[in-house]
């Protein structure tokens, strides 16, 4: 038998805030009143994975998005490392302009 219980063992009435923009809210209105929620993905997690990838994508850093996913971060990157892998060169020009002398308060390499 299996056991019941709420979805991720949270309590019956929990929430989470996930950031969605008006754009999409708009998008998924006008999809369901053509369209119903049948065809909408071909699973229910499809929506989710989609939306964690685009954040990861799009820079969110893990941790936020972990918290919006409902997951750990361990578990985030063990699930979706596919999806910022090869994204090196992005994150080194971040850590290259983080250290560039032509931002404002950026590193001089001058000692008092």
């Amino acid at each position: 038998m299996h056991e019941i219980h709420s979805l991720k063992r949270r309590a019956a009435k929990a929430t989470r805030p996930v950031p969605i923009p008006s754009v999409l809210v708009r998008m998924l209105r006008e999809h369901i009143r053509h369209f119903g929620v049948a065809l909408l993905a071909r699973r229910p997690y499809d929506l989710r994975n989609a939306a964690v990838s685009l954040w990861l994508n799009s820079g969110v850093p893990a941790a936020e998005v972990a918290e919006m996913a409902g997951h750990s971060v361990a578990i985030l990157m063990d699930t979706y490392y596919k999806c910022i892998h090869g994204q090196r060169e992005q994150m080194v020009q971040r850590i290259i302009d983080a250290l560039s002398d032509d931002r404002e308060g950026g590193a001089s390499g001058e000692v008092d």
